[in-house]
């Protein structure tokens, strides 16, 4: 190798973001950043704590064959979700599996990328919010044959770090208006 040589700079989501800026510049992109998985038959507590090791707050699932089969998110294992799974099942919290918890792909929304070229980050903040999601998962065909993978995620909570107000939850009236009057 010669003096000088160069590497390759992952694309990193810039500090500050805007409703106005492109929304694939506040997308986790897993062509980038692999994302963070765990088993269906994984107990939920474990999935916190790999939550923890890896600091994120999502995690996806998958079966034997690495094929994702839903989305666990921590506010689900460290809230109510989690001792009424247990008090239903009738079984300890500990005892609580990442499957009985997790979200099942069929009832995850998701945005193909080809609809984000134009897309601006008030319209993810928009659907994130008129859906209340903190996770929005975005899927890309793979060729004609219709397979679809998943190629990244918006998250909430990273979303209004960059804005610097919180997408989660009630927004207020005018920032829903602002949101409308800006991304039309």
């Amino acid at each position: 190798m010669q003096k000088g040589t160069g590497f390759y700079h992952p694309r990193q989501q810039p500090i500050v973001i805007h409703l106005e800026n492109a929304a694939i510049n506040v997308l986790t992109d897993f062509k980038f950043v692999p994302p963070e998985k765990i088993t269906a038959d994984m107990f939920a507590h474990d999935a916190l704590n790999e939550m923890n090791l890896t600091k994120v707050h999502s995690l996806l699932v998958t079966d034997g064959k690495d094929e994702i089969i839903g989305l666990i998110i921590s506010k689900d294992i460290q809230g109510a979700q989690l001792t009424k799974i247990a008090n239903a099942s009738k079984i300890k919290i500990t005892e609580v599996t990442v499957a009985m918890l997790m979200k099942p792909c069929d009832k995850i929304l998701t945005i193909d990328l080809k609809n984000l070229s134009n897309a601006r980050v008030g319209h993810i903040v928009k659907i994130m919010h008129d859906h209340s999601l903190s996770y929005l998962l975005v899927k890309e065909s793979v060729d004609d044959s219709g397979e679809e993978i998943v190629r990244g995620i918006f998250s909430a909570r990273q979303i209004s770090k960059q804005l610097g107000f919180n997408i989660s939850g009630d927004l207020s009236a005018s920032t829903v208006a602002d949101i409308n009057k800006r991304v039309g």
